[in-house]
């Protein structure tokens, strides 16, 4: 009986979703407070949203038909009608949202591996949240400069949307896109321009929803520039 009982419990463990649930308990204030802005121009809908629906809003966790802890994190009205502590908008440090992203406690922190956000992607939401989480109307105006591109520029749009899967540590498919010359070899290629707008036999890519309009043109322009590193 007590074998059938410890069995019970090592089968439970395993079968547990890969989802954690969201609301963990407060250990520390995460401090000294980083305050520093990353992105001059940070728009809700390019930068933040396509960040949690590629690696937060999945199914079992927090799209709109699980809706894990009763947070759903699909579009800006369905975070901003979360829990009252999900966002507070200026303060990061006591928002849920952002208080998950940095837990010490691997097995706390969201979203778990090998969706984990990259230290931009946290800066990211850690600054949305810092100047008041709006939900900003994003302008062409100094989003889509497409002169001089270099891969300075390119790096963190990489960063943001692809790293989750394709850093050096990750390398799903054994891609990687990362350092210089790995991505010139598949925009070279065109597989990665394939994949971003969606056409050919190649997987699309992120694979939740399609790279903002700018970041594509960004990425084409880089490539007709001559892939300036």
């Amino acid at each position: 009986m007590r074998v059938l009982f410890l069995l019970a419990i090592v089968s439970a463990l395993i079968l547990a979703p890969a989802c954690r649930p969201f609301f963990v308990a407060d250990d520390d204030d995460h401090e000294p407070r980083d305050t520093t802005r990353v992105l001059d121009d940070l728009c809700f809908e390019v930068h933040v949203l396509p960040t949690l629906r590629a690696n937060c809003a999945t199914s079992g966790c927090h799209d709109a038909a699980s809706a894990r802890d009763g947070v759903v994190l699909e579009s800006y009205a369905s975070i901003m009608s979360g829990p009252k502590d999900l966002v507070r908008p200026y303060d990061p440090w006591d928002s849920e949202l952002w208080e998950v992203l940095v837990e010490d406690e691997a097995n706390e922190r969201m979203p778990p591996a090998p969706r984990s956000l990259s230290q931009f992607q946290i800066d990211v939401v850690r600054q949305w949240i810092q100047e008041g989480a709006r939900n900003d109307v994003c302008s062409d105006s100094g989003l889509c400069d497409t002169t001089n591109v270099t891969f300075a520029r390119i790096r963190p749009i990489l960063e943001q949307y692809c790293w989750s899967c394709h850093s050096n540590a990750a390398a799903a498919a054994n891609i990687r896109l990362q350092d210089y010359p790995d991505v010139v070899e598949m925009m070279t290629s065109g597989r990665l321009i394939r994949s971003i707008e969606r056409t050919g036999s190649g997987t699309p890519m992120p694979p939740a929803a399609s790279l903002p309009g700018c970041e594509i043109m960004l990425l084409k322009a880089w490539q007709v520039q001559g892939l300036l590193p």
